[in-house]
């Protein structure tokens, strides 16, 4: 499921709200108001931080940190990888510095990031909590020290996550080595077979299982993804293909063609936890089906798709009300199951004696509907038809109602430098309020369509090997400087576009102050003329050009001539 929100991130809504009038004003101070509301509690919750990381919760009066629930109390120089702990801060925090590029949010990123690096383990990966009490500002490299990984509630995928998006825009050695020390980890802790584990190194009993519960295998192949999109290292794909053959071989049979939270090294469902009883789960089985969709949109191979319409199947005729399913069914009758610290089989969830367990997720949506429907669209139009379908404007209706949330995010604020919920400051709650804030920043400027040029354009051309954009050094964009592959080296810094309009037959423009950026989003191959009076050079065919034939789903670069020979 992971990876469909880095896919929303990566190609976001192409949107660019032209507001009346009328309204012109009123949208300059809400900007206001949305600046003000971000600087604010970013500097209060940087003045909370521990040596950059974060607690899952904080007392009012500041005394108490704690991780996921309030029985995880932080200690001194403590803080919490788990989401939503300190990677979901700083994916918040650096998503403030690519909309408003604000210095500021990147010098939290930055921060951060060290307190990740610095909690690192020696295997290469994370635990739910990390010790940052030998980081220094001076700090040059951490030092590592073992203990166990957990692949659960992406906890390692998230702080990996993090850092190689980090990584786009901060180049210092720490980072890279983190980077690069968490990837090797990830390869190391997958199985022969495609399958991850809960937590690596082994260490005995279900956490050994390849499991599916959390998001584990499903959040490892998200990673894998984006690890090969910004570095384009084939062992990266690899791994997230073995990790999608992994699930179509571990289907369970019709008619009960779902997937169960964990199988035994024979690929029979396996029991978890003691209240957690082997048996084909709904909420795994429609996160595989988005990681198999992920995958075909991102490798273009059918067989992806192939297991889903029977998972559909199972799940339409499994359902025990409207949009709701049993979180268990029982292997061979389908019927739903639940657990008790008793370690026994349950059919109803009135014989749970535990009140804990009676908590535990046992009936729900889980985002299935959502799920399907995901399916059907990517199937009826393609990989790329559906990702050049983000290309669209909001409708008026839908920027009006984010702006009613947006001011009840501004004014829950008011008077505080936090939010409060349940008597605590939580991190969910900065994250979640920040990323809704940029969305609607988002929504009303320029910085972050520049950034979905770009990928939209490499992604497609790693899809065609040999097109593939150059980098001066790993991750960095083409916004802030290109490196040239002819006469020696061409360095072209970006600055801020200049303009923004749709050429003949909707092909997309970016201009620059010193380059272009044209992007088909259309089914059909387009000529658009670039500019009646002064040539181009392209940067794909290395020809000064005034007008561009560009095929459907593809994007070019356009630099301004500097050199009379390639006139």
């Amino acid at each position: 499921m992971i990876f469909r929100y880095k896919i929303s991130l990566i190609f976001p809504l192409m949107c660019c709200v032209v507001c009346s009038a009328g309204l012109a004003p009123e949208q300059a101070t809400l900007t206001k108001q949305i600046l003000e509301c971000m600087e604010k509690s970013t500097a209060f919750f940087r003045s909370i931080s521990t040596n950059g990381g974060y607690g899952g919760k904080y007392s009012i009066v500041l005394d108490t940190r704690y991780g996921e629930a309030l029985h995880n109390i932080a200690k001194a120089k403590e803080i919490w990888i788990q989401p939503p702990g300190t990677p979901s801060v700083g994916m918040a925090l650096l998503r403030a510095y690519q909309i408003t590029r604000d210095e500021s949010y990147l010098s939290a990123a930055r921060e951060t990031g060290r307190a990740l690096a610095w909690s690192q383990r020696a295997e290469g990966g994370w635990g739910y909590n990390g010790d940052v009490s030998d980081l220094r500002v001076d700090s040059k490299m951490p030092r590592r020290k073992r203990d166990y990984c957990t692949l659960d509630d992406r906890t390692t995928q998230g702080a990996l996550d993090f850092l190689m998006n980090l990584e786009k825009y901060i180049n210092e050695r720490w980072l890279s080595a983190s980077v690069q020390a968490g990837l090797e980890y990830m390869l190391k802790a997958q199985f022969p077979n495609g399958a991850w584990p809960q937590q690596y190194p082994l260490r005995g009993g279900y956490l050994d299982y390849y499991t599916f519960n959390d998001g584990a295998i499903n959040d490892c192949i998200g990673v894998m993804l984006t690890a090969h999109l910004l570095y384009n290292k084939e062992e990266y794909l690899d791994s997230a293909r073995r990790g999608g053959d992994f699930i179509i071989k571990c289907q369970w049979r019709s008619p009960q063609a779902g997937w169960a939270q964990q199988y035994s090294y024979d690929l029979q469902p396996a029991k978890g936890r003691v209240f957690e009883q082997p048996g084909i789960c709904s909420q795994v089985t429609g996160g595989n089906i988005e990681t198999l969709v992920d995958l075909y949109i991102y490798t273009k191979d059918e067989k992806y798709l192939a297991p889903i319409p029977k998972a559909i199947v199972w799940l339409e005729r499994s359902k025990i009300g409207p949009n709701t399913w049993s979180r268990l069914y029982e292997v061979g009758t389908n019927v739903p199951i639940y657990g008790d610290t008793d370690g026994k089989v349950h059919y109803t969830r009135e014989e749970l004696r535990d009140k804990n367990v009676r908590l535990y997720g046992w009936h729900g949506e889980y985002g299935i509907g959502n799920t399907i429907n995901y399916y059907k669209q990517v199937k009826q139009l393609g990989a790329e038809r559906y990702l050049a379908g983000k290309f669209v404007s909001p409708t008026t209706g839908e920027v009006l109602k984010k702006a009613q949330q947006v001011r009840k995010i501004i004014s829950d604020l008011d008077g505080k430098e936090y939010w409060v919920r349940d008597n605590l400051i939580q991190s969910v709650d900065f994250v979640k309020n920040m990323n809704y804030l940029c969305g609607y920043l988002e929504l009303n400027g320029p910085r972050a369509h520049d950034e979905l040029l770009y990928w939209y354009c490499t992604w497609l051309s790693i899809k065609r090997p040999g097109k593939g954009f150059p980098y001066k050094r790993r991750g960095m964009f083409p916004f802030e400087e290109l490196e040239m592959p002819w006469k020696g080296e061409y360095q072209l810094p970006i600055g801020e576009p200049t303009s923004e309009k749709y050429l003949q037959n909707n092909c997309v423009l970016r201009d620059y102050k010193n380059a272009r950026i044209v992007v088909n989003p259309t089914k059909v191959s387009r000529s658009v003329v670039i500019d009646e009076k002064k040539s181009w050079l392209d940067w794909t065919s290395k020809k000064a050009v005034r007008q561009l034939e560009i095929p459907p789903f593809a994007g070019r670069i356009l630099l301004p001539l500097r050199d009379n020979s390639y006139r």
